[in-house]
């Protein structure tokens, strides 16, 4: 696996947010640790539970993190968040792919 995969599936498994925090402050406290549902957790429930396909497991995990209303609205952030990161990521690679090739 080269090194492109393990950034993406390293961005899958924490979200952009907290990466880029540790990154820029090691040292601190402050950061919080991990705090799931991860990413791709949140991607295959939603995706998986209700909006693409209807898969049972998928649907229960989605269920399950929707308890209350207020865990309904954080986990659309958290999801929104999620993908917003992965899709920061890929743009911006794409503006730098383009950049080398040459293309207007």
């Amino acid at each position: 696996m080269h090194s492109g995969a393990r950034r993406t599936y390293k961005l899958l498994g924490k979200p952009l947010k907290l990466l880029v925090n540790r990154k820029m402050f090691p040292q601190s406290d402050m950061i919080a640790g991990d705090y799931p549902p991860y990413p791709q957790q949140l991607i295959s429930a939603y995706f998986y539970g209700d909006g693409i396909h209807y898969d049972r497991t998928h649907a229960q995990d989605l269920s399950a993190l929707r308890k209350t209303p207020f865990d309904y609205t954080w986990s659309e952030y958290r999801l929104g968040e999620a993908m917003l990161g992965l899709a920061h990521l890929y743009i911006g690679f794409s503006g730098v792919v383009r950049a080398i090739l040459g293309d207007d």
